[in-house]
């Protein structure tokens, strides 16, 4: 063979595998770019629960992390018991079961109420425990016993075995609660011990003079005598002011006729039945029957018995019997408005009537009674009696 032949046959040999080589790295290539376009799928599956994740190739996905009660999630393994965490590369279809690891946690059985479902809990040694609400109307709780009897009071968990504990239950002690009595001015109202839960007695309306007693307020608002107690309080009186008794008039009937004669300077030798008599103050006293007056004031003398040798020794010894006199010198404050059957009882006073004939109000305070005149008149008068 001639060296023509040889050099020809060595070019061939090489051009072939030149385009061999070629051939070949385009198909390679052709197939790498097909099998980026496939997709695959991670299949989970935790017990029953399956769940399947697509992706294409070389793609990162994220694989769930699992919690289950008295265990520790190890991860996600292959058929060749290889644990995958965190990221996972897509490179072809898999199935990756759940693993877990059993912890060592131990259950603590609570018997809050006997008539009531237990709670249960699960704590590891040494760890923190959790201890459920403890509320049971009418008791206390004391503390928790376990299946020995023996008292549970630990903060962390000491044993590493399940158990179960019982709480203990005394008795609750009903509180006792203080209620006081404002009665800002009025007569004094003792205080109340109200036992929790139970109602404040209503006392007596307290008495003012001058003001009539609307109710008992707490924290400015009217107390309902309805609602229970479960703590101390102070109730305040609430008042309407209305019309007073002016004292120093109505004492007038206190005075005997010696300190009548002194307050107003008269000369008693000198009274005579229906006689306009002098005064040592140049005023006049007029005595009609059995009536003295001067200046709008009246006294009233028990002497029918008395002759007129002892008539003025014995009249020194006398009480008034009554006095009547402006009903705006007898009350402060006083307005025709005011004066009404609910006013009058709510003032203090008693046996209150009106005679709707002669326009007459009737009524009594302590042992005197009192008469006002001519209501809505300009002639108003007041009367007080000494009943006794």
């Amino acid at each position: 063979m001639n060296n023509k032949k040889i050099v020809f046959i060595i070019s061939g040999v090489i051009f072939i595998i030149i385009v061999s080589i070629l051939i070949l790295i385009l198909v390679k290539n052709n197939v790498k770019e097909n099998n980026d376009d496939i997709e695959y799928a991670v299949t989970l599956v935790n017990g029953e629960e399956v769940k399947e994740i697509k992706g294409k190739k070389n793609e990162k996905i994220n694989l769930p992390v699992l919690n289950r009660e008295g265990f520790s999630f190890l991860g996600w393994a292959d058929k060749d018991d290889k644990i995958y965490n965190g990221e996972y590369i897509l490179k072809d279809n898999i199935n990756l079961i759940a693993k877990f690891k059993e912890d060592n946690s131990y259950s603590i059985i609570f018997i809050v109420d006997p008539l009531k479902d237990m709670i249960v809990k699960y704590v590891h040694y040494d760890e923190e425990i959790d201890y459920p609400e403890t509320i049971m109307d009418g008791y206390v709780f004391e503390y928790w016993v376990d299946d020995d009897g023996n008292t549970f009071n630990y903060d962390k968990y000491p044993y590493e075995k399940n158990i179960t504990l019982t709480a203990v239950w005394s008795v609750k002690e009903p509180e006792q609660y203080i209620i006081k009595f404002n009665t800002d001015g009025g007569n004094k109202i003792s205080e109340q011990i109200v036992i929790e839960n139970n109602k404040v007695i209503k006392p007596s309306d307290p008495k003012k003079n001058g003001f009539c007693f609307k109710g008992w307020e707490y924290n400015n608002t009217f107390y309902n005598f309805d609602n229970t107690v479960n703590k101390n309080m102070t109730l305040k009186a609430k008042y309407e002011e209305l019309f007073s008794l002016n004292e120093n008039t109505f004492n007038l009937i206190k005075l005997n006729y010696s300190e009548l004669s002194k307050k107003y300077g008269i000369k008693e030798t000198n009274i005579k039945k229906g006689k306009v008599v002098s005064t040592n103050k140049g005023n006049g006293y007029y005595s009609e029957g059995l009536v003295l007056y001067k200046n709008g004031y009246y006294a009233y003398f028990n002497f029918f018995t008395f002759s007129n040798n002892n008539y003025s020794s014995n009249l020194n010894k006398q009480t008034a019997h009554y006095i009547g006199v402006p009903v705006n010198d007898l009350f402060n404050n006083y307005n025709r408005n005011y004066v009404s059957i609910n006013n009058l009882k709510c003032l203090g006073y008693t046996d209150v009537k009106y005679n709707k004939d002669n326009n007459i109000y009737k009524f009594d305070y302590g042992k005197y009674s009192m008469e006002i005149y001519n209501i809505n008149t300009n002639k108003e008068k007041a009367y007080i009696w000494n009943i006794k």
